[in-house]
C-alpha cells in the first residue's frame, strides 16, 4: 500500500491585503505605425519620355564613346542610360500576364509597322539560307558569317525605306544599330551587347515615329521572338563565339532579354512556378506562349552536357525562387548590373543623335577602334590600365570559351558510329585534368574529387556492362545517394532524377492532355493526323518507380516516340504511391483506369478503338500491367486486350540474394537494398508479396494462360533479369505467345537512358515494331 498523502494545510489568509493602491498603473505604450517596405524592392520603371520633335533634326552616324571607366560612369548617370532602361522595362511591363498567343491575336500584332519589321527579319533569314557555311575544317567561327554581314549591309537602306524612313541621314543612323545586332564580323561572335543593339534599333524606330507605343506588346512577343529565331539560325549556321558579360553567361551564351521579358509574362501566373523549368514536358508545352520557357528549351537543346545544374547553374539556382515576381526582380537587377553596368559590354555601345552621349565622354577620334570594330581599346578597370583586343574569343581580357552551338554541330559531324550513344555529346569520360567549357560554365568532368561515391560499380559485373553505361554511371550516377539512404519524404518524388540526363529527345505529337480522376490521373498522347474509322489503337501505360516514385512525367520521351511512330494513342496512368497508399492501392487504380478506358465515356474522350487496346509498363509498372492483364481477363462482360508490353518488369517480390537474385545481386543502380526498400514501402504485410497480385509469377497456370500476347524486355545486367526470364517460361508453358528480348550489357535503367545508350534506343525500336504489328489491321481478325 502506498503511504497516505500528507495533509496539506490551507495557508491562504482569510482577509488578503489590498495591493491595488501600491501597484503602478499599467499604461500601454503604442509605437507609431510605420509603413512596411520591401527589403529589396525591384528596380522601378522610369517614365518613358515622348519621342523628340525631329523637324530640322541633324542625324549622326553612331560611334563608340565609352573608351574608359570614366566614360562608363558618365553613361550610367546619363539621360540615354535612363531612356534605355525605361524602354526595356516598359516593354517588359507591357507583357505582364500576357501570352504570345494573346498578342498574336491582338490588333497590335496586325499593325503595319509590326508587319514591316517581320518582313525585314524574314529577308535577313533568307540571307542566312543563301549564304551557307564554308567547309573550312574549323570548329568555331565560320568565315561565311562575314559574307552574310556584307549582304546585310547592302540590304539595310532598302529595308529601312520599306519601314518608312526616307531621310538618308536617318537611315544611316538607325540602320547602324540593326547592323550591329547580328554580331561582330571580325571576331565572328555574338552576345548580350548585340542583342541590346536590336532593342536600341527598335527604340530608334520609336524615336523617329515608325513604331507606336501601343505596339509594345507585339515588339516584345512577336518581333523580338522572330529576331531570336533568326539569331538561332545564324548561330547554328556560322558557329558564332559567345561574347558578353560573365553574369549573363550564367544564364545563356548569347541572350538575356528573353529571360527578362519571359519573367514579366509569368510574374502573376497562378499555376506555373520557376521550378517548372526542370520538367521537360512542361517546358515544351509552355515554350509556345512564354519566352522564358522557350529560351530554356533552346538552352537545353544546344548544350553538349545535359542538365541545368551542369550547364546553366544560374538558371538552376533561379528556379528555386518562390515566385516569378522574384525572378523578374532579379532579372531587372541583372540587366542593370550585367548588361548596362559592365564595361566589356557597354564599351561597344554606339551613340548618335537619337541616343546621344553624355557631356564629357570621350570623342570618337580618341578611340583606336574604327567603325569596323577591329583593333584594341585601352580601358582602366580597378585602377589597372590594359587593352581589350577585338580579335579574341569570347569576353574581353582574353577569356576564350567555345560556342555550344558550334560544339554540338561539330560533334554531330565527327560522331563515330561506334560512339555507344554519345553522339552529339562530349565524351562521357575525360581525364580529371580536362576542363570542358560548355556554354561558359566550366565543368570539371568527371573527377569530382570532393564528392562521395555512393554507388560504385562492383568489379564482378563491370566487364559485362555496356561501356556507355559505365561511362554515364561513373560521370553521374555513382555520386547519387540511394533513395533508401535518405530520410523519406513525399517531396523526394518531385526532385529531378539524374537519369533524365540520358533521356531520349521528345518527339512531336498532335496533343497532350491531362485528366484527374481523384485517386489516379492520366496523361494522354494523341498522334498527328486522322484516326481510322473505329478510332486510334491505344496503349495504356504504367510508369516505373517501385510503386513509390514516378508520376505523369515519367517515361514521357519514350511515350511520345511510341505515340508518333506507332500512330496510337498512349494513356499514361499515374496511380497512388506507397507508403502513403500501400498495396493494393496501385492495383485498384490500374483496374479503375482500364475500366474507364473501355467505358463509353473513355472511348469517346480518348477517340480510341476499344477492340485494339494494349497495356504495358516499366519495372513496377510492368508488374501492374502483368497483373492487370490477368485481372481484366476475368471481367464480365469480357474484354480482350490486344497485347502487353513488359519492360524490365518486377515479377517476384519474394526474391532475395539467397534465391533468385543470387547471380544478379551486384547489378548497379537497382540493387537488392533499393528493391527491398521499395517492397517495404509498398507491402504492409510481407505475405501479400507471395500472392499473384503481389508477384505475377505466383498466378495459377489457368490465369497465366489468359494473358495476351506478350513482349518482354530483359536487361542482361539487371537485378530482375532472372525472374523475368523465368516468367517468360511460365507464360510460354501456359500457351501464351511471348517475344522475349534480352539486351546485352543493359541495366535496369536501360530505357530511361536510351538517349545515350544504343541498346536503349534498340529497345525503343523493338517496342515500336512489335506494337505496330500487334495493333495493325491484319491482326484484328
Amino acid at each position: 500500500m502506498p503511504s497516505a498523502l500528507p495533509n496539506i494545510t490551507d495557508t491562504t489568509p482569510a482577509n488578503p491585503p489590498d495591493l491595488s493602491q501600491k501597484l503602478p498603473k499599467l499604461i500601454p505604450r503604442r509605437r507609431p505605425q510605420t509603413e512596411r517596405r520591401p527589403s529589396n524592392p525591384p528596380p522601378p520603371t522610369p517614365a518613358l519620355s515622348s519621342p523628340p520633335h525631329l523637324a530640322g533634326h541633324t542625324y549622326r552616324r553612331p560611334v563608340r564613346r565609352i573608351l574608359s571607366e570614366r566614360d562608363h560612369e558618365l553613361f550610367l548617370s546619363s539621360r540615354t542610360h535612363d531612356l534605355i532602361v525605361s524602354f526595356v522595362f516598359t516593354l517588359s511591363d507591357s507583357v505582364r500576364d500576357v501570352t504570345i498567343s494573346d498578342v498574336n491575336k491582338s490588333e497590335a500584332a496586325r499593325d503595319p509597322a509590326i508587319t514591316a519589321l517581320l518582313a525585314v527579319l524574314d529577308e535577313a533569314d533568307g540571307l542566312v539560307k543563301g549564304t551557307p557555311a564554308l567547309d573550312t575544317g574549323s570548329r568555331f567561327g565560320n568565315p561565311a558569317f562575314r559574307d552574310f554581314l556584307q549582304k546585310v549591309d547592302g540590304a539595310l537602306p532598302g529595308w529601312h525605306k520599306k519601314l518608312g524612313l526616307n531621310d538618308a541621314g536617318a537611315i544611316e543612323e538607325v540602320s547602324t544599330y540593326l547592323q550591329q545586332a547580328f554580331g561582330n564580323g571580325t571576331r565572328i561572335d555574338y552576345g548580350s551587347g548585340h542583342e541590346l543593339n536590336f532593342i536600341l534599333w527598335l527604340l530608334c524606330l520609336r524615336q523617329v515615329g515608325i513604331v507606336r507605343d501601343a505596339t509594345f506588346p507585339a515588339l516584345a512577343l512577336v518581333v523580338f521572338p522572330r529576331y531570336l529565331s533568326l539569331m538561332r539560325d545564324v548561330q547554328s549556321t556560322y558557329y558564332l563565339e559567345p561574347a558578353g558579360s560573365h553574369g549573363v553567361w550564367g544564364l545563356d551564351d548569347y541572350q538575356f532579354l528573353p529571360f527578362l521579358f519571359g519573367a514579366s509574362q509569368l510574374a502573376d501566373h497562378k499555376h506555373l512556378r520557376p521550378m517548372s523549368i526542370h520538367n521537360q514536358m512542361m517546358v515544351e508545352e509552355c515554350s509556345k506562349d512564354f519566352l522564358y520557357f522557350d529560351q530554356v528549351m533552346w538552352v537545353n537543346a544546344t548544350k553538349t552536357v545535359q542538365g541545368l545544374r551542369w550547364h546553366s547553374p544560374m538558371l538552376d539556382d533561379i528556379s528555386a525562387a518562390k515566385s516569378w515576381a522574384k525572378v523578374e526582380s532579379g532579372m531587372r537587377r541583372m540587366f542593370l548590373k550585367e548588361v548596362l553596368g559592365k564595361l566589356p559590354v557597354a564599351q561597344h555601345f554606339l551613340f548618335g543623335s537619337l541616343l546621344p552621349a553624355a557631356e564629357g565622354m570621350s570623342a570618337d577620334a580618341e578611340s583606336r577602334v574604327g567603325d569596323e570594330d577591329v583593333g584594341e581599346v585601352e580601358v582602366t578597370v580597378d585602377g589597372m590600365k590594359h587593352t581589350h583586343n577585338a580579335n579574341s574569343w569570347g569576353d574581353c581580357c582574353g577569356i576564350k570559351v567555345p560556342s555550344a552551338v558550334g560544339a554540338r554541330q561539330e560533334a554531330a559531324k565527327h560522331a563515330s558510329p561506334n560512339s555507344a550513344g554519345f553522339r552529339q555529346r562530349w565524351p562521357a569520360v575525360l581525364p580529371s585534368s580536362v576542363q570542358l567549357c560548355d556554354r561558359h560554365v566550366l565543368l570539371k568532368l568527371p573527377a569530382m574529387e570532393h564528392q562521395t561515391i555512393h554507388q560504385p560499380i562492383h568489379p564482378s559485373v563491370r566487364p559485362h556492362l555496356d561501356p556507355a553505361y559505365v561511362a554515364f554511371h561513373e560521370q553521374h550516377l555513382q555520386y547519387v545517394q540511394p533513395d533508401q539512404e535518405k530520410p523519406w519524404h513525399p517531396s523526394l518524388r518531385s526532385l529531378p532524377s539524374p537519369l533524365a540526363l540520358g533521356a531520349l529527345p521528345f518527339e512531336s505529337v498532335c496533343s497532350i492532355r491531362d485528366r484527374d480522376f481523384g485517386n489516379w490521373q492520366v496523361r494522354v498522347f494523341t498522334p498527328e493526323g486522322s484516326a481510322a474509322k473505329k478510332g486510334w489503337p491505344a496503349l495504356v501505360w504504367f510508369h516505373g518507380g517501385g510503386w513509390v516514385m514516378g508520376g505523369l512525367g515519367s517515361e514521357n520521351s519514350f511515350l511520345t516516340a511510341v505515340c508518333r511512330r506507332v500512330r496510337c494513342a498512349v494513356v499514361s496512368v499515374n496511380y497512388r504511391h506507397a507508403p502513403e497508399n500501400p498495396y493494393p492501392a496501385a492495383i485498384d487504380d490500374a483496374v479503375a483506369a482500364l475500366r474507364w478506358v473501355f467505358s463509353d465515356e473513355g472511348k469517346a474522350w480518348l477517340g480510341i478503338d476499344t477492340q485494339n487496346i494494349s497495356v504495358g509498363g516499366l519495372s513496377a509498372g510492368g508488374c501492374l500491367a502483368a497483373i492487370l492483364s490477368m485481372t481484366a481477363a476475368m471481367w464480365e462482360p469480357k474484354v480482350d486486350l490486344r497485347s502487353q508490353i513488359l519492360l524490365l518488369p518486377v515479377i517476384d517480390n519474394t526474391a532475395t540474394i539467397e534465391t533468385t537474385w543470387k547471380d544478379s545481386q551486384h547489378a548497379p543502380w537497382l540493387t537488392p537494398a533499393r528493391m527491398t526498400w521499395y517492397r517495404e514501402k509498398y507491402f504492409q504485410d510481407a505475405s501479400d508479396a507471395a500472392c499473384w497480385e503481389g508477384s505475377p509469377c505466383f498466378a495459377p497456370r489457368v490465369l497465366l494462360a489468359r494473358s495476351p500476347r506478350t513482349f518482354l524486355a530483359v536487361a542482361e545486367c539487371d537485378l530482375l533479369a532472372p525472374e523475368e526470364r523465368a516468367y517468360a517460361c511460365l507464360l510460354r508453358d501456359a500457351g501464351v505467345e511471348v517475344a522475349i528480348k534480352e539486351y546485352r550489357g543493359g541495366t535496369h535503367s536501360l530505357l530511361v537512358l536510351a538517349g545515350v545508350i544504343e541498346k536503349g534506343k534498340e529497345m525503343v525500336g523493338d517496342v515500336v515494331r512489335w506494337l505496330s504489328e500487334a495493333t495493325s489491321a491484319d491482326t484484328q481478325g
